[in-house]
């Protein structure tokens, strides 16, 4: 390798590691044409592999969806006609489950449980923040909406941003 090349990859490595990030990871950077929402839970309606809906809604571009978790949870995703569903990125502390995922859409799972480096989680304001920052770092993009709470049942996803529907 040239000596610029190696400088190159020096000078990713030390930002990696500025940012919090596995230098052996880096960036993993998502499709600058796609909306990102971060969805964090602690659990889901019950405590472990409680269900969470998450509705998206037609729009004008593609979303990736970052859903996570402390306890193990389903997701499911229902999506409406027209929607465009790019990538469904699953994290927590436990292993996630999705279904409803269209074929041909990716899904990344990471998790403690799987040894993966970069899982995160969030539920309340600090690790909220916490998730929201350290997503941005290893995806290279910010949030369009962020949404955490304790416990969730079900978000939805539309022209009016991410919001979560009340447990009843």
């Amino acid at each position: 390798m040239t000596r610029s090349v190696l400088c190159g990859i020096a000078a990713i490595l030390l930002g990696a590691v500025m940012a919090g990030v596995p230098p052996t990871l880096g960036a993993q950077s998502l499709d600058k044409n796609t909306d990102f929402y971060v969805v964090g839970v602690y659990e889901g309606h019950t405590h472990k592999y409680g269900k969470v809906t998450v509705f998206v809604a037609d729009q004008d571009r593609p979303i990736t969806l970052l859903l996570t978790a402390y306890e193990s949870v389903e997701w499911q995703i229902e999506i409406e006609p027209g929607a465009r569903l790019a990538k469904v990125l699953l994290s927590g502390y436990h292993d996630q489950r999705v279904s409803g995922v269209p074929s041909g859409i990716p899904v990344q799972t990471e998790s403690h449980d799987r040894s993966s480096p970069t899982y995160m989680y969030g539920h309340d304001n600090s690790s909220c923040f916490n998730l929201v920052e350290k997503a941005e770092s290893i995806y290279g993009m910010a949030p369009k909406a962020y949404l955490c709470q304790y416990r969730g049942a079900a978000f939805v996803v539309d022209h009016s941003g991410l919001r979560a529907i009340p447990l009843q």
